[in-house]
C-alpha cells in the first residue's frame, strides 16, 4: 500500500511537554492567581490548584461522554463558576490566555519532528495535524514559534471542528481537506482516541509508544520514535 498521507496528533506525539505534569498545573495555577488578583480576588494557590484540577475533571468527563470538545472559555467559565466569581468579558479573556500560557511556554516539538517532516514535503507525502485541544490558537503559536506550521497540508483542531477525537467527523474533515482516501493514510498518535478514531475511519493507525512498553496493535504498527515512520513508507 503507498501511503499518500501522514495525519498526527500533536501533544505527545509531535510535540512534549519539557516539565512534568505537577510543574505544569502548578504554573497555570500561579499566572490565574496572578490575573485574579490583579481584579481584586484574593484566593490561596493551593486552593486554587485544587478548583483549576476539579474544573478539568468537570469539563473532561463532558469531553468523554459527549465527543464534544470543551473550548478555553468555557473551562475558564466553569472554573469562575466554581470560585463564585462573576465572569466579565475583560477578565474572562485574560484568564484563557493565563490557561494557554504554560502550554505555549512548556510544549516545544520532538528533536525528530522537524527532520521527519522535511522528508516527508519532500517525498509529496501531505501530512496533517489532528488534535484535541481547546486553545488550537495556542498550538498554532507553537507550530511557528519553531518553523513548523509551513510543512503541514491541513490542521484539524477539535475546537474549531466541535467534535474531538475518536469522534470520526474530525478524522474525515481531515482526510476531505487532505482528498486522499481513508485506505492510503496512516494517523500517529499515542492515545486509544487516535487509534480508534483512525480504524473507525479506516485509516491505518500507528501508535507510539517511546518511554512505555511496547504492545502488540491488531490492524496497526507500535512505533518507540517518529523516525521509525519511515519503515512505515518503503
Amino acid at each position: 500500500m503507498k501511503i499518500e498521507a501522514i495525519l498526527f496528533d500533536f501533544w505527545n506525539t509531535l510535540c512534549l511537554p519539557k516539565v512534568n505534569s505537577e510543574k505544569y498545573w502548578k504554573t497555570r495555577t500561579k499566572y490565574v492567581k496572578e490575573v485574579l488578583e490583579e481584579h481584586g480576588y484574593k484566593i490561596k494557590e493551593s486552593e486554587l490548584l485544587e478548583v483549576i484540577k476539579e474544573t478539568r475533571r468537570i469539563c473532561n468527563k463532558v469531553r468523554r461522554y459527549s465527543l464534544v470538545e470543551v473550548n478555553v472559555k468555557s473551562e475558564v467559565a466553569v472554573m469562575l463558576h466554581l470560585l463564585k466569581i462573576q465572569e466579565n468579558p475583560k477578565l474572562l479573556e485574560k484568564l484563557v490566555h493565563a490557561y494557554a500560557k504554560p502550554f505555549i511556554e512548556y510544549v516545544e516539538p520532538d528533536p525528530e519532528a522537524k527532520p521527519l517532516l522535511q522528508e516527508l514535503k519532500t517525498r509529496g507525502i501531505k501530512t496533517g495535524i489532528v488534535s484535541n485541544t481547546m486553545f488550537s490558537w495556542a498550538n498554532k503559536k507553537i507550530l511557528e514559534k519553531h518553523n513548523l506550521i509551513q510543512y503541514f497540508d491541513t490542521l484539524v483542531f477539535s475546537d474549531e471542528v466541535g467534535r474531538i477525537k475518536p469522534h470520526p467527523q474530525i478524522f474525515q474533515q481531515a482526510l476531505e481537506s487532505l482528498k486522499v482516501a481513508p485506505s492510503k493514510t496512516i494517523m500517529v498518535g499515542d492515545e486509544e482516541a487516535d487509534i480508534r478514531g483512525a480504524l473507525n475511519t479506516g485509516i491505518k493507525p500507528v501508535l507510539i509508544v517511546r518511554n512505555k512498553e511496547l504492545q502488540e496493535l491488531e490492524n496497526g504498527v507500535v512505533i518507540r520514535s517518529l523516525r521509525e515512520i519511515f519503515k512505515l513508507l518503503t
